[in-house]
C-alpha cells in the first residue's frame, strides 16, 4: 500500500518485479480494490450457476470426506499409541514401586514423562471427537450450498476483515494476472 493525502492505496505487485525489478513486468501494480471485486465477482457467479453449485458441492462433499478419513485414521493411531503409553505408565508404575532410592528417582522422571505423554494423546482424542462432531454439523445437501452462495453478499457485508480473509484463503489457493493480455486467472 502506498498513503497519498492522508488516504491508503492498496495494490497488488508482480512478484517478478518484486523479485526481479520493475523493468521484467509490463503492469508492475495493480489496484487492489480491482483485483479482489474481480475475484468476489467469480465467487458470486458460482452462486448463478448451477453446474458450478453442483461442482461446488462435489468438492465440499470430497473434502469432507477426507477431512473425516484424516481423522478416523488419526483417532486410529492415536487409540493404538494410547494403548502402548498407557501399559508403560503401568510397567513405570510397578517399576518404581519396586525401585530403591536412585533407580527410584530416575523411574518417577521417567513416569512423569510417560504420563505427560498419556495426557496429550488423550486430549487429542478429545479434540479428535469434537471436530468430528462440528464435521457432523457442517452436512449441507446441494441446494444448501445454492442457497449459502446466493446470500455471499449478505454474509459478506457483516464481515471483518480477517473473516473475509480467511474465507478467501480457503477458497482461493492462488489469482495470477498477466500484464501482458490483461487476464486474470484464479485457482
Amino acid at each position: 500500500y502506498t498513503k497519498k493525502d492522508g488516504r491508503l492505496y492498496r495494490y497488488y505487485t508482480c512478484s517478478k518485479a518484486m523479485k526481479r525489478g520493475h523493468d521484467t513486468c509490463p503492469t508492475k501494480s495493480v489496484s487492489a480494490c480491482e483485483a479482489e471485486h474481480f475475484v468476489l465477482d467469480r465467487i458470486r457467479a458460482i452462486g448463478k450457476d448451477a453446474e458450478l453449485c453442483r461442482e461446488t458441492f462435489r468438492q465440499a462433499v470430497t473434502q469432507m470426506a477426507a477431512l473425516r478419513r484424516g481423522l478416523k485414521a488419526e483417532a486410529k493411531r492415536i487409540a493404538g499409541e494410547t494403548g502402548k503409553v498407557k501399559e508403560e505408565v503401568q510397567r513405570l508404575a510397578t517399576a518404581v514401586s519396586e525401585a530403591s532410592n536412585g533407580a527410584r528417582e530416575a523411574l518417577l522422571g521417567a513416569l512423569e514423562k510417560t504420563q505427560q505423554r498419556l495426557t496429550t494423546l488423550e486430549n487429542r482424542a478429545e479434540e479428535i471427537r469434537g471436530q468430528a462432531e462440528s464435521l457432523k454439523d457442517c452436512e449441507v445437501g446441494e441446494e444448501g450450498v445454492a442457497r449459502i452462495l446466493e446470500a455471499f453478499d449478505r454474509v459478506w457485508d457483516v464481515l471483518h476483515t480477517p473473516e473475509r480473509e480467511r474465507i478467501l484463503r480457503l477458497l482461493i489457493e492462488k489469482v495470477t494476472y498477466d500484464g501482458r493480455t490483461p487476464e486474470v486467472a484464479i485457482t
